[in-house]
């Protein structure tokens, strides 16, 4: 926390964001996507959240509402130009990690796909973005075989467990009788992403 806390002050320094601009052979399929985003934020809790500022100390609060957000933008682009400058639109704007979540996709539609995904600083780092994107391809695969898939969440993740267990129990993270990853282990990384699923 002291690390987001040093990222807090900061700020006007830096956006803070981590960017992956993976220009696809094919296309996505766009409603899977937003779907399996969804469920990146089940299976990574703390991508979920909003960073909140209480009585002077900084937390992160698990958002009530990420089934009413759309979490991935899906622009059609008619030619380069166009697809350039969506690009260019997406990579800058602001994520505001106090409204969160700490997630933000854009789906850019031509003969081929490109998806940008966008993550927080105060919620992962390098690895911790490679580890969530890996986590999104596999969620994604698993929905074209079983669509009522949910993942289990990661309850390590930033020292923050007392809180995503809280809301585990509260039935903001899971589905009752949905199919479980295996028990996630501690990773490297502020997020402390576990094992992706299979």
């Amino acid at each position: 926390m002291a690390l987001d806390q040093l990222s807090f002050l900061f700020g006007p320094l830096s956006d803070s964001q981590l960017r992956c601009v993976l220009r696809l052979d094919g296309q996505l399929d766009a409603g899977r996507l937003q779907r399996a985003l969804r469920l990146t934020l089940d299976a990574e809790p703390v991508v979920g959240c909003r960073f909140a500022r209480r009585r002077g100390r900084f937390a992160w609060e698990r958002r009530a509402d990420l089934d009413d957000l759309a979490l991935c933008q899906v622009v059609a682009c008619a030619d380069q130009r166009t697809l350039d400058q969506e690009l260019d639109r997406f990579l800058v704007a602001p994520m505001d990690v106090f409204a969160g979540p700490a997630a933000a996709a854009c789906l850019l539609r031509s003969d081929t796909d490109t998806l940008i995904v966008k993550l927080h600083h105060f919620a992962a780092d390098g690895l911790g973005m490679l580890q969530f994107l890996v986590t999104l391809a596999a969620i994604y695969r698993e929905l074209a075989v079983c669509p009522g898939y949910r993942p289990r969440p990661n309850l390590a993740s930033r020292g923050q467990g007392h809180v995503l267990r809280r809301a585990g129990r509260m039935g903001m993270l899971t589905a009752p009788g949905s199919p479980r990853l295996p028990a996630p282990r501690r990773g490297w990384g502020p997020i402390g992403l576990g094992e992706p699923p299979p």
